[in-house]
């Protein structure tokens, strides 16, 4: 009978299903290799998040993760939350990681070998909150369709600040947009709900599934367009920061409908 070879974490993915897991889902990736190559310590499986799908890096993110010395880090990370993670471009794997900007088929969220696109953000989303999230659930965890640059935030000389309004419950929401606008560089974010906090420059309105928004459905909205104030704020919606993050410009007051219609 022939050898069938594995990754060391089968055993231990086996330990904690309690049954025979198919060993053609753990074969051993060239970063598994390297580690029994140079004699490394076994990685145990501290949580199962990711059920041993595996994550293929593109040439250029395994490039700027061997740049900074942080390929090794990212492989025992996923490693240890029951993933797998290899060099190989051509592996037929469950995602495959892409940098912003580096994807001139953007608007496919799958590629020719029908793995789904992915930036480092999804991976590090799901360890920090420990759990498996959908690769399409949040804004920020697919690539940009242009490089996330620091761009000029400056609105006459000033730092632009942001609100936050809507329906949804979801907190990871907030903070995935939030994470985005971060990379701008000059960006405030206002708390409405905090007292004497100053009329922010922009509104943004995220919405829960099937919801029609109303000027009552939200508290921040009532607050900053329910009544006279100093100044108005622009209201958009999330195909804004898309915008921002995607254009070296800087904020500008947008007239495209698209971006400030709030359904």
């Amino acid at each position: 009978m022939p050898f069938v070879f594995v990754s060391d974490m089968w055993i231990d993915m086996c330990a904690k299903a309690g049954e025979h897991l198919p060993e053609e889902n753990f074969k051993p990736t060239n970063l598994d290799l390297e580690r029994v190559k140079n004699k490394q310590p076994e990685i145990k499986v501290v949580k199962n998040l990711f059920n041993g799908k595996l994550f293929v890096l593109s040439q250029c993110v395994a490039e700027t993760l061997k740049a900074e010395n942080r390929l090794q880090d990212l492989y025992k990370r996923v490693v240890s939350y029951g993933g797998r993670l290899t060099q190989d471009e051509n592996s037929r794997g469950h995602f495959l990681l892409v940098e912003d900007g580096k994807d001139p088929d953007y608007e496919n969220s799958r590629d020719h070998l029908d793995r789904e696109k992915i930036h480092l953000r999804y991976i590090e989303a799901c360890i920090a909150d420990k759990q498996q999230y959908r690769s399409d659930g949040y804004i920020d965890f697919g690539p940009l369709p242009h490089p996330w640059e620091k761009v000029k935030a400056a609105k006459n000389g000033r730092v632009v600040t942001v609100a936050f309004a809507g329906t949804t419950n979801d907190p990871r929401s907030v903070r995935g947009y939030q994470s985005l606008l971060k990379g701008q560089g000059m960006i405030e974010f206002v708390n409405p709900n905090k007292a004497n906090s100053p009329i922010p420059d922009y509104v943004v309105y995220i919405k829960a599934e099937n919801n029609v928004v109303s000027m009552q459905s939200s508290k921040t909205l009532t607050k900053y367009f329910g009544k006279p104030a100093e100044k108005t704020p622009l209201l958009v919606n999330d195909f804004w920061i898309v915008d921002m993050c995607s254009c070296p410009c800087g904020f500008e007051v947008q007239s495209d409908h698209k971006l400030t219609m709030v359904p």
